[in-house]
């Protein structure tokens, strides 16, 4: 089992670039990149709820379950 972060997905859908996702959020650009591009392996509750309150999205909307093949 693994997931995948889907920040850099919704940022297209949204319009909206990470610059201003940082500056609506307050979050450094440098943690925003980590999300887009899946190197984060810890995320906290706090990060999770201000990026779905900038996004209007739910936690099920950033976090992608990808099932292991067998």
């Amino acid at each position: 089992m693994t997931t995948r972060l889907r920040l850099d997905a919704l940022l297209r859908e949204k319009g909206m670039t990470a610059k201003e996702l940082a500056d609506l959020t307050g979050l450094m650009e440098s943690t925003i990149s980590e999300w887009r591009t899946n190197k984060v392996t810890r995320i906290s509750r706090k990060t999770l709820a201000t990026l779905c309150d900038a996004l209007d999205c739910t936690p099920g909307d950033l976090i992608e379950y990808v099932p292991t093949r067998r």
